[in-house]
């Protein structure tokens, strides 16, 4: 059990949906087309030396581990969400000299993956999982805001929304319409498919498992903090 709450520092507001015409502009410049307010240019930074390999076939993890180093996964060091490859390839655009890679190529739109939080020490013990701050402006033209989720979970998912709004624009509040990338989650959770996880000693297996599974008379809870700065 998790929650999916999307977050868009910069505003939200339009999503990449009534964006459109502002990105175009972008796009002939080389950029990216975040004039639609996307989450493209925010930064993530999230707390994980390893995430949730997929099975090719059903994309749900197949029950291991394997380190972000050298993958378009690492985002120890904040990271710019549109960049999206291990090489700089610029995803939502990118330009000639640096091609797409990484989570904007071979069909891929965008993140949705599962990280394996470092330090986890048990139930109701909190850490920081991962911290996402707005697209950085102009000295002189506002603050940064900034998200740290903190959770006592061993996983978080990041996904970065590239099939919201698909086939048409998702209306919102007030009338806001949503596209491709309007907003990032950032859910908390036991390692999907956890029941069949072969990684680690047996200690570690068990302790997989066990997340997973909820016997009669068991409560089962997590904790999830949202921390703002601005």
């Amino acid at each position: 059990m998790t929650q999916h709450s999307y977050f868009n520092l910069d505003g939200g507001a339009t999503g990449a949906a009534a964006g459109a015409a502002a990105g175009g502009a972008a796009k002939k410049k080389g950029g990216d087309g975040e004039g639609g307010k996307t989450i493209l240019g925010h930064l993530l930074q999230v707390d994980a030396s390893h995430y949730l390999p997929k099975n090719a076939e059903t994309g749900v993890p197949d029950g291991s581990k394997a380190p972000v180093g050298g993958t378009f996964l690492d985002f120890r060091e904040p990271r710019r969400i549109g960049e999206g490859s291990s090489g700089g390839g610029g995803g939502g655009g990118g330009s000639a000299e640096v091609p797409p890679a990484g989570a904007f190529a071979g069909g891929r739109r965008g993140f949705d993956d599962c990280f394996a939080i470092d330090g986890h020490r048990g139930p109701g013990v909190v850490r920081r999982a991962a911290v996402l701050s707005s697209t950085p402006r102009p000295s002189g033209l506002g603050s940064e805001r900034m998200l740290e989720v903190w959770t006592d979970a061993r996983g978080i998912q990041f996904y970065s929304a590239g099939f919201c709004g698909d086939p048409r624009p998702v209306r919102g509040k007030r009338g806001a319409l949503h596209g491709p990338f309007a907003g990032a989650a950032l859910e908390t959770h036991a390692f999907p498919n956890g029941v069949n996880a072969t990684e680690g000693g047996k200690e570690e297996v068990k302790a997989w498992k066990e997340d997973m599974v909820l016997m009669p008379g068991q409560e089962y809870k997590h904790v999830v903090e949202w921390r703002f700065s601005w």
